[in-house]
Parts: structure tokens; sequence; C-alpha cells
């Protein structure tokens, strides 16, 4: 007889925040992306100051690279490579890729595209990429190979604000934040739409999610200063993981390093928060 595991709640061994403003910024950070590498390095889109910015193992910047126009997401591609998509509301957007050499970014290519663009995620050796109203698979050469799903209730208020993906280690499920309509829809790999996770009471302005290599999912509310987590289905909420007291506040995005079972949170703030997880 098969018997289906519970899936395990986390809880916060401890929290720190490290400081990741540069001496060239002009403007307050405003964390929108978050990426581990291969090699302990993370990198970090900082929307307010238009740059992609690079920590070492020990979380001290040591480069950053400055865009025209807002980054508003990044992915890692392979354990060095790295895809940031840059846009102007109602403006086609485009994919900058990077290859972080040592303590620095190498500029490799641009991809154009002919709609806007913000979260992005990779898949199965491919990308994810939310335009203002639909999902697209791309290749990493920025072919388009299908739109994945539309999304019929969007607004213009939600696409010029948050708009987290993620996808799950085994490349099935697809997460999505909806923040206009503060919910969480889950997708199939093709995009079939699995499940939505709607609480009126509890959840205020969805921002950011990931998910971790075990199943679970992590979603972050900017409203409530708050992160919690929800069933890899995508169904319900599990616990409520971490609040204001532990240095949450307007939390925008969510990343997960599966090793050291950190998660690292970019907020509206000069410091990244890491929160170590049992």
């Amino acid at each position: 007889m098969f018997i289906k595991m519970a899936e395990h709640v986390y809880e916060i061994v401890s929290n720190r925040s490290f400081l990741i403003k540069d001496d060239s910024d002009s403007r307050e950070c405003d964390i929108r992306g978050v990426c581990l590498l291969g090699s302990g390095q993370l990198v970090i889109v900082d929307y307010n100051n238009r740059k992609v910015k690079l920590l070492n193992a020990e979380m001290q910047l040591t480069s950053t690279s400055t865009f025209k126009n807002h980054p508003h997401d990044v992915c890692m591609i392979a354990n060095d490579t790295i895809a940031v998509t840059v846009a102007e509301w109602d403006n086609p957007g485009e994919i900058h890729l990077f290859k972080v050499t040592g303590d620095s970014f190498q500029a490799l290519k641009v991809l154009p595209l002919d709609h806007y663009c913000n979260g992005i995620s990779s898949i199965n050796g491919q990308l994810i990429v939310r335009s203002n109203t639909a999902l697209l698979l791309y290749s990493t050469e920025g072919e388009l190979i299908k739109q994945l799903f539309v999304e019929e209730n969007a607004t213009e208020y939600g696409h010029t604000t948050e708009y987290s993906i993620d996808s799950s280690s085994d490349g099935q499920y697809i997460y999505m934040a909806d923040f206009p309509n503060d919910q969480i829809l889950t997708l199939d790999k093709d995009g079939n739409l699995l499940a939505t996770y709607q609480d009126e009471k509890a959840l205020e302005y969805i921002a950011g999610v990931c998910s971790a290599e075990c199943g679970a999912v992590f979603v972050s509310e900017t409203g409530a200063h708050s992160i919690m987590q929800i069933k890899k289905d995508g169904t319900q909420r599990l616990a409520s993981l971490a609040k204001n007291n532990h240095g949450v506040y307007i939390p925008r995005a969510l990343h997960f390093d599966n090793k050291t079972k950190r998660l690292f949170v970019g907020q509206l703030d000069d410091d990244i928060l890491v929160l170590h997880l049992k």
C-alpha cells in the first residue's frame, strides 16, 4: 500500500541581513530578483538603481552592471550564466545574458523581444518569460517556442509591480505570483492550470515565489511583511514562516539554497535578508 508522506514544514533557525548598497546607488535598493550560482555567489536585481549586482559567498558586493532601462528578474541558465529581463512598461523588453567570471559580470548577448517582460525562470534548459498578460516559453537563443498560459484577469496595475515566477526542480510545476489578485497559480510544465490558491483574509499583495528540491514552496506577502510556505500542489497554506520581527520588510523576491537551507529574501531595503531554515 502506498503511503503519502507529509510535506516538511520549515522553521527559522536564525536570520541575518547583509548590506547590498553600492556607493553609486542614488535610490533605496529594490530587489526584484535573486539567483544563487553554483559557485556560491549571489546575483540580485536592483530595480530602483537599474543594476544587477554580484555578491560573493560572504555576501559582500563585488561587482555591478547598469542598464538603461529597469531590470526585473534573473534566473540561472548554467552554473555561471544568468538571464536578466529588462523592460519599461508597455514597451518591448530584452533578455540580457551574462557570464560570471571571477568576481565580475561578462556581457554575452542581448535577446530582443517583441513584448514587455518581467518575471523569468529556467525549466528543462529553456526560459519561461512573463509578459504583461501571458507566460511564454523561449529557447536560450531567444527563439519563441510557444505560449504556455494566458492570464485572463491580468491588469496593468498588477504587471507594473510584482510578477515572480519559478519552476520546480523536477520541471513538473510552474508557480506564478499574481499580485493584483492576491493569489498563487500553479501550472504544469505545459502551462495547464492545476491550482489557484487565494485567501482573502490572509493574503496581502503576493510578490515573490520560489520552490525547493524537496517540493516546499515559499511565498512572500509585501503588504503583510511576511513569508509563508504552501503545499507543493499549490492548494493551501502550510505555515507562516517569517514576519516583520524576523527582519521581513516589503519582501519582493525569494530564492532557496537547497544545500545550506538558506532562504534569500530580496526586499525594498538596502540589505538582503538571509533566513537559515530547518
